[in-house]
């Protein structure tokens, strides 16, 4: 296989990242509404919620946002590790790589040269490799936080349900 076929995956690679990055806007968007909803239930509906039933039903809702948090801040990277993508290094290091291999291939035994191609080949997909394990991680916390942000929704939503009949 020639160089492309190793380019285009570490290009895929670094494009998933980048919709990756772009996907966390939704997720904020409905946690910060779910905090702002439930700390509207705690201020307004206090009595409403020392109902033992509905208490332990809101404290699920609490924990699970409080799950879909922890997903969502480790998807970004910053909290237990940090996301150390890998990338070629500066034009002018690969170019001068490429001089020295080829000026070392002038010098060297027929059958100790080096080709340039396959050291490019092995780079991308050292590169490629590491980048995709780092994206599957992210995308499967955010796939956990997305779950956690179904289940807070649909308890928030029941929560909203008792208060409507209540009150009525």
């Amino acid at each position: 296989m020639n160089v492309n076929f190793y380019k285009d995956l570490h290009t895929r690679e670094l494009t998933r990242k980048k919709e990756l990055d772009d996907s966390l806007n939704m997720p904020i968007t409905i946690l910060s509404l779910l905090v702002a909803l439930n700390g509207i239930l705690i201020k307004e509906y206090l009595s409403f919620i020392s109902n033992n039933w509905v208490f332990y039903l809101f404290f699920t809702g609490v924990l699970v946002i409080c799950g879909a948090i922890f997903f969502l801040i480790k998807s970004m990277g910053s909290l237990f590790v940090n996301l150390n993508y890998n990338y070629f290094g500066y034009p002018n290091e690969i170019l001068d790589f490429e001089n020295k291999l080829n000026d070392y291939n002038k010098e060297a035994k027929k059958s100790e040269r080096v080709n340039v191609e396959n050291e490019f080949k092995k780079e991308f997909v050292r590169i490629s490799t590491s980048n995709k394990k780092i994206n599957d991680k992210r995308a499967d916390n955010l796939h956990y936080c997305r779950s956690c942000l179904v289940i807070a929704v649909s308890i928030s939503v029941a929560l909203l349900i008792c208060l409507l009949i209540k009150t009525l």
